[in-house]
């Protein structure tokens, strides 16, 4: 890939797209039936070395290339076959081939395909590595599950997010699991102690959520607190009418206050929520008088304190890990809630063993600059990189990069249960949730 190339970009095509037909024929087939609507807007970028700009995003480094590539190796055997995702310029690729072990092969998972085809007319090296009979091309499905032993060629992951848009989202979010936790670990860790700590008269006296709290219940709406809980009263009213039970998590108690709608339940589990009682929720706490609370050892005392219904504590691991004499002889259901207060309301849901569990508010995605139902400017999300999701009504909306991984937390609790259990997603606006169906 040259300035100084004196080759036409219908030779340098011809070339690559030959070399490719030798081991990778029908790949080749079914990359020129592939149809894309997407259009790369494609720059040579010229530092120490040549990069593309594709789409204003840099593709690779224009310092060293392989240094890069060595880097986003660091963790994969290479005495296994290694799947690749994303192509770049093919410098994960080299890198990957000068260390693989005899009889093994590289697996290159195309997430930008017309990128790829583009990059036939332009990079006149790539020769060599589609002669190479060790690597292998394939276009996934937008559902294929995420190979062992990969490397992401992460640049790709924000070109053109209508293709492959879910694949997309969960490589994302596997990346972003992995550092999320790291963070976790050193930012929150201790305030979520801390908090444990200063509960602990409350934790010492409290009535422990057990399986004889649970109360079998067929048909139940979770409530999240994305923007179409507010678009969408009509439906949530109607449930309601039919008999659906309520769980809500308490962000969605903003925009259940303004319509006049009491859940029956309400599940809290983080510190950080304690600033808006009396002002975003939560207001009158007498009208939860018939409501039951679900709290965390890190709850808000100004929640836990004033509620003046049913509570019960859900005991954790780590609550158990911080404080084992409080529960040492007594009984106890385990629940460990990851991410979101919207998924430890689906467990508890689950736990009550319905038939159906209705979704509404579970978005993981914007409207506009709305976030959350009944908040115009929201310290709920303060992450300023935007990236986009697929939507139930066909769009791209804009979410950020923790709504992703709640997201994919939620369809892998969906899809350990949906055997016994239909899941539907009311929400109109909101991320596409696999494994839950579109109600009719």
């Amino acid at each position: 890939m040259s300035e100084t190339s004196q080759k036409t970009n219908q030779d340098i095509f011809s070339e690559n797209l030959g070399a490719l037909r030798q081991n990778n024929s029908l790949f080749v087939e079914k990359l020129d039936k592939y149809q894309s609507s997407h259009e790369y807007a494609i720059e040579l970028e010229q530092g120490l070395e040549a990069t593309l700009i594709v789409d204003g995003r840099q593709l690779t480094s224009r310092h060293n290339r392989e240094v890069q590539a060595q880097h986003l190796c660091r963790s994969i055997n290479f005495n296994e076959n290694v799947v690749i995702y994303g192509f770049g310029l093919g410098d994960e690729v080299r890198f990957v081939l000068s260390k693989l072990s005899a009889g093994k092969h590289v697996y290159i998972i195309l997430l930008n395909p017309q990128l790829f085809v583009s990059l036939l007319s332009i990079d006149e090296t790539l020769s060599g590595i589609f002669q190479d009979p060790r690597v292998v091309f394939t276009i996934p499905d937008n559902r294929d599950p995420i190979r062992k032993n990969c490397v992401v060629v992460f640049s790709e992951l924000y070109l053109a997010p209508e293709e492959f848009n879910d694949l997309k989202s969960r490589l994302i979010s596997m990346l972003d699991d992995a550092y999320g936790r790291i963070i976790f670990n050193r930012d929150a860790v201790s305030k979520i102690n801390n908090c444990m700590l200063n509960n602990k008269d409350i934790l010492k006296n409290a009535v422990l959520y057990s399986d004889s709290v649970i109360k079998k219940t067929p048909n139940i709406l979770v409530l999240g607190s994305g923007p179409s809980l507010q678009l969408q009263t009509d439906s949530l009213k109607k449930l309601i009418a039919q008999g659906y039970k309520t769980i809500a998590a308490d962000t969605a108690l903003t925009e259940l206050e303004n319509i006049n709608i009491v859940p029956d339940y309400v599940v809290t589990n983080d510190i950080g929520v304690g600033i808006y009682v009396g002002k975003g929720f939560f207001k009158n706490f007498q009208n939860y008088k018939n409501s039951t609370l679900f709290y965390s050892g890190a709850s808000p005392r100004n929640i836990i304190e004033p509620f003046p219904g049913p509570k019960y504590c859900l005991v954790s691991d780590r609550l158990l890990s911080q404080m084992p004499e409080l529960f040492k002889d007594k009984t106890y259901r385990l629940l460990n809630g990851i991410g979101s207060v919207l998924l430890s309301a689906v467990m508890l849901a689950i736990d009550m063993q319905p038939k159906n569990i209705a979704l509404l508010g579970a978005d993981f995605a914007f409207i506009g600059s709305k976030t959350h139902a009944g908040v115009e400017k929201s310290s709920y999300a303060p992450s300023a990189v935007r990236i986009k999701v697929e939507c139930m009504d066909g769009s791209m909306q804009d979410t950020i990069r923790n709504f992703l991984l709640y997201k994919q937390y939620l369809e892998e609790l969906i899809r350990r249960h949906q055997k016994d259990i239909k899941f539907t997603n009311y929400s109109k606006t909101g991320a596409v949730i696999y494994g839950c169906e579109v109600p009719r």
